[in-house]
């Protein structure tokens, strides 16, 4: 999992099939004050409250191709 400044990417496993099924994709992560208001570190931390850690450039590139 994967997460920019305030963008994040998750997956999932499905627990219904017989192989986990994996997916990637992108979300936004907003403070609580409203968007854009997240620095480097509090992202950081959002981002691993989700589960998820801030994605690279190619990551975010790659989402946008989509």
């Amino acid at each position: 999992k994967w997460c920019p400044l305030l963008t994040a990417a998750w997956r999932t496993t499905a627990a219904a099939t017989p192989k986990p099924l994996k997916t990637a994709g992108v979300f936004h992560l907003r403070s609580s004050e409203g968007k854009y208001k997240l620095n480097f570190s509090q992202a950081q931390e959002a981002c691993k409250a989700e589960g998820a850690t801030l994605a690279t450039f190619k990551q975010l590139s790659d989402a946008q191709q989509v």
